[in-house]
Formats: C-alpha cells, structure tokens, sequence
C-alpha cells in the first residue's frame, strides 16, 4: 500500500471520530495518529519494530484533515446538492467522510489526477465500509469531478444509482 493510500486512511481515521464520536479536532487527530500496539508492526528481515506510519504518512494526512475541517461546510453543501436523495445524516458515518476526503482532494489537490482520488476512495471504501459503498462512492465522486474545473454537473445522484454502478 502507498503512502498516500496510509494517509488517506489515517485521515479517514481522525475524520471518523471527529464526526462520530464527537471528539474536538484536535483530539480526534491525536487519537488517530498517536501510536498504538496495533499500528506497531515487524521487520523480520531487520528483527526492528516500527510505526505503521511514518513522519511524511503523518504530515500528509494531517494536510488532508485539517482541509477537510475548513472546508467542511462547503464539501457538505456539494455533497447535499449531489445526493438529492440520499440526505448526509443518512449515509453512514465511515461512507460520509470517505466522501468529504474525496470531494476536498478533487476540490483542492490539483496535482492528483481526478480519477486516481476517485479509485482511491472506492478502494477505501471497499475497505472500510459495507459490501456495495465503492459504487456508492464512485457514483458521487464521479458526478462531482467536474467541480475541478467549475463546470456543473450533469445529474443528480439518488439512492437507487448506487445499485446501478
């Protein structure tokens, strides 16, 4: 896995208890972030442990969340626009803030192509949440992709679209 795959999902990590569980951003990053026996991993090879996450794994996603955080009302209000029917509250909480990640990186990361942050949010999402969030990821991200260049969208996305692929 990438680096910034790793970061994506520490970002998703911080994002999760922020909005879940409520935690200050600060501490929501801290608790994320900060090591823990289960991020420790081996090197057979070199008999040395190290953290699942390295200084630039950390500072990446750490950019990602704290983008996240001062764009957040405005990546909600894109995804309320596109997901007509399918209202913020209702979505689960792991498939909502893979989408705010998604949304700000097509928003702000320019120098990710669109389709790589879309493939990235769906393989997290295959990852992290239920058996059908990838189409539901990808059908969001990809009606929002134009918001890149400042372009509308063609359609809005509803519930059953997610079925559809």
């Amino acid at each position: 896995m990438g680096s910034r795959r790793s970061a994506r999902e520490l970002c998703l990590q911080a994002l999760y208890l922020w909005d879940n569980c409520k935690l200050e951003t600060g501490q929501a990053w801290l608790a994320a972030s900060s090591p823990s026996i289960s991020e420790l991993s081996t090197d057979e090879e070199h008999s040395s442990i190290h953290w699942r996450w390295d200084d630039s794994v950390k500072s990446y996603a750490r950019g990602l969340y704290e983008g996240v955080l001062l764009r957040h009302e405005r990546i909600d209000a894109l995804l309320s626009s596109t997901s007509t029917n399918w209202k913020i509250e209702r979505m689960s909480t792991v498939d909502r803030n893979i989408l705010r990640l998604g949304i700000y990186e097509i928003l702000e990361k320019s120098d990710v192509p669109v389709n790589v942050i879309i493939n990235e949010a769906v393989e997290i999402a295959k990852k992290f949440s239920a058996e059908d969030s990838g189409k539901f990821v990808n059908a969001i991200l990809d009606r929002l992709k134009n918001e890149r260049s400042g372009t509308q969208p063609s359609k809005e996305i509803t519930k059953s679209d997610q079925a559809d692929g």
